[in-house]
């Protein structure tokens, strides 16, 4: 057989490999349970609680698996893996406005299989002045959601500083329950069904004198998407200015391109002194005042 014939069959033979590979890199999966607990603590901090069950159904996830966080700065006080029973190995991630706990499952989850993680995280500066309800603070949730996979069972549970009466706490949407936890009043969503990249959020307000401290307003986006939609909408706004300035700046060249082909200016000199052919045209000036919003 000659080298060309012989690489040929060995081509062949990968083939099959090589298809088998790239199946083996298919993955989906699902998040059979989501359950959270926020609690919102004295010092104007919030705990998450999270209880989350990921099941693959094809392919295995063996590298990580990632859990959005709602704000920056957060810190994980405990994780486990319950089928395991291990503390398992996790990235706390930020990047630009994406934070998430990145989790390293000990062994790979396969197809059939699924995983559980409690931890616990502390968010910093997470309530915030309430601008609808004067002397109220509050704070807008959403829960990890997941572009690629289903959310089935979704549970959310907000417990606020202890002495909040239910007569002073608005929220949206409606709750499905008004729980006690610990002798505080909690709040409760249940949610089944979740589309992938559904999100689901839920708003509590209460008067600020049950939290020590607060944030006089919530971060602005700064990742490099918002940027580029800051730049767009200042052209949007920019656009019917520059069009109206365009047009006349177009009419002026035009005009005195006219002038100057029929009837070139000249100046002359008679018995009443001096005449002038010409009137020089007059200019628009548009001026946008754009007011800075913080």
């Amino acid at each position: 057989m000659s080298k060309a014939a012989s690489a040929l069959f060995v081509a062949l033979l990968l083939v099959p490999q090589l298809a088998v590979a790239a199946d083996a890199q298919t993955l989906s999966y699902r998040i059979e349970k989501e359950w959270v607990v926020l609690e919102v603590n004295k010092d104007g901090s919030v705990t998450l609680t999270y209880n989350i069950t990921v099941a693959v159904d094809e392919g295995a996830i063996r590298r990580f698996f990632r859990v959005g966080m709602p704000a920056p700065g957060f810190e994980v006080v405990y994780a486990e893996e319950l089928e395991t029973g291990a503390e398992p190995d996790f990235d706390e991630i930020e990047e630009g406005d994406y934070y998430a706990v990145e989790f390293h499952p000990t062994v790979p989850i396969l197809a059939g299989e699924s995983r559980t993680y409690v931890f616990t995280v502390v968010v910093p500066k997470f309530i915030y002045k309430d601008e609808t309800n004067p002397g109220n603070v509050g704070l807008v949730f959403v829960p990890s959601w997941f572009d690629e996979a289903p959310v089935e069972d979704l549970r959310v549970m907000v417990a606020l500083p202890e002495g909040v009466k239910p007569e002073e706490v608005r929220n949206t949407p409606d709750y499905d329950n008004l729980l006690s936890m610990d002798g505080r009043l909690a709040l409760y969503w249940e949610r089944r069904g979740l589309a992938p990249g559904e999100k689901f959020s839920v708003g509590v307000s209460f008067p600020s004198s049950y939290v020590e401290s607060y944030v006089e307003q919530p971060p602005q986006p700064t990742g490099i998407l918002f940027r580029i939609g800051q730049i767009l909408g200042i052209l949007v706004i920019l656009l019917p200015f520059l069009l109206i300035t365009g047009i006349v700046i177009y009419v002026f060249v035009k005009g005195r391109r006219a002038l100057e082909e029929y009837e070139p200016p000249w100046i002359g000199i008679e018995a009443l002194g001096v005449q002038d052919k010409l009137h020089p045209p007059e200019a628009a000036y548009l001026l946008l005042m754009e007011k800075g919003k913080r």
